[in-house]
């Protein structure tokens, strides 16, 4: 658990880190720096539930509100949208990518709350 949290806290630093072109940046380095954190305190065997809790809950509402964009990445023109660029023409298709980050990010935070039980 705890070699496997330290890892998953280097991942989401570094995905913090290429975040510097993004447009909405700040967010993103926030969320991603966030789960880094509660990755490497997971690390030291310290883990707070209800900080796992919350950004799980802020996380999945945020992601629920992607699901639209998924929705239109998947429906319309799918082989086009899976090759294409980053656009302003097709803001779903950041939307969608974005959505898969908070996926990880959630698979990452729940994997955190199940294992950190096991171990207390």
């Amino acid at each position: 658990m705890k070699i496997i949290a330290l890892i998953l806290a280097l991942f989401f630093l570094a995905f913090a880190g290429f975040q510097y072109n993004d447009a909405d940046a700040i967010v993103w380095v926030v969320f991603y720096s966030n789960i880094a954190l509660l990755c490497f305190m997971a690390f030291l065997g310290k883990f707070y539930k209800w900080w796992s809790v919350v950004s799980l809950v802020v996380y999945g509402i945020y992601f629920l509100t992607l699901t639209p964009f998924i929705y239109t990445f998947f429906t319309e023109n799918f082989a086009d949208n899976w090759n294409h660029g980053m656009s302003f023409e097709k803001a779903y298709i950041e939307k969608t990518r974005e959505a898969g980050g908070l996926l990880i990010a959630l698979l990452a935070l729940t994997f955190l709350h199940f294992a950190s039980k096991k171990h207390s």
